[in-house]
């Protein structure tokens, strides 16, 4: 029953990033305690989430190993493993109306999902016996599931879409490691406890951008993963990128409080965060991409919501059918402006 929902949960959540993810193959691999799936392809939508106008080019996670130890599961963590996840984004260079209705779906379909679940949350009053058993025994699974992420390079490349002379941002990560641990500090298994307490150690945290740049050429998926892979930062490799935020190691205390009292004002969340150094740096240039980045991903968000109306045909020629997409922008204002007023919405 447990490899089941184990099974579908990877299937739900990591299923949006990869392709090829069923819940059967899942089940399969996830029977004996060990999973292990490597070269997975990241999804074009990928990123979708983040709500950003970027599309990955192309993307790739080398490693995903979970260790499950289905006959000691009160005394063992669960161990999840995620290695080498590379990608190449793109920003969206026009209006896809489709895209934009999916998305639109998908939001709306997520909003549902988020009703019904509330709903049925409090239409069951009696639930049955071993529901408490359940619970806490999921819960003590979650509470002490290790995670441990090894080298990560996001990067995106402008071709002269947000920024007249294109540039290129990435994101690296050398390794993140979050464990339970006791109010010490000391790494231990939990059990059911009021107050949990996460250990996360970061290594090697790095944002560059750098103006100019040729775009990376690659001949397949190993050599796009080496070239991306040498630009990790690291103790015995230090590449040459224009930094905005250098390397940064440190460890962050975080501190859940599940049931807090609100009347003795204890907080659900305490994080303590420590950093060796933190160093900036910011050219004028850099500077300049960065204003040009948010505000073309602020208009994209503003237009987002007329992109199903706008036509792609030129201005010259269909002057009628462009002020028909403007009239038809106007209704979806006040259409908006209008419902918030209804008897239904209230």
């Amino acid at each position: 029953m447990l490899e089941g929902v184990v099974a579908d949960i990877l299937a739900r959540y990591l299923g949006e990033f990869v392709e090829g993810l069923s819940k059967e193959n899942l089940k399969l691999n996830i029977a004996d305690g060990h999973l292990s799936l490597q070269n997975l392809k990241l999804k074009k939508s990928a990123l979708k989430n983040l709500k950003l106008p970027v599309t990955i080019k192309e993307g790739y996670l080398g490693n995903v190993k979970m260790y499950i130890p289905w006959h000691n599961l009160t005394r063992e963590p669960v161990i999840l493993i995620l290695e080498e996840i590379y990608a190449i984004a793109l920003p969206n260079a026009g209006d896809d109306a489709e895209e934009e209705q999916q998305r639109e779906m998908e939001t709306k379909r997520k909003r549902l999902m988020w009703a019904e679940s509330f709903e049925n949350s409090g239409a069951d009053m009696n639930p049955p016996d071993d529901a408490g058993f359940v619970e806490q025994f999921v819960n003590r699974i979650v509470d002490n599931i290790q995670v441990f992420i090894n080298k990560i390079h996001i990067r995106l490349e402008d071709p002269k879409t947000i920024y007249r002379d294109g540039f290129s941002l990435g994101i690296t990560l050398e390794s993140l490691h979050a464990q339970s641990t006791t109010e010490n500090w000391e790494p231990k298994f939990v059990s059911n406890q009021k107050i949990v307490f996460k250990l996360v150690s970061l290594k090697n945290l790095a944002v560059y951008l750098d103006p100019n740049p040729a775009p990376m050429e690659y001949s397949d998926m190993d050599d796009l993963k080496e070239k991306l892979d040498n630009m990790i930062y690291q103790e015995k490799r230090k590449p040459r990128l224009q930094y905005i935020l250098n390397p940064i190691s440190g460890i962050l205390k975080l501190i859940l409080n599940k049931h807090p009292s609100v009347a003795r004002n204890e907080p659900q969340f305490t994080v303590n965060c420590i950093i060796e150094k933190i160093a900036f740096i910011l050219t004028e240039e850099q500077y300049k991409i960065l204003i040009y980045m948010a505000d073309y991903f602020v208009n994209w968000d503003k237009t987002s919501k007329y992109r199903k109306f706008r036509l792609q045909v030129p201005v010259k020629g269909n002057a009628w059918a462009w002020w028909k997409y403007v009239c038809d922008a106007l209704r979806q204002d006040i259409r908006e402006k209008s419902s918030i007023w209804d008897a239904k919405y209230i």
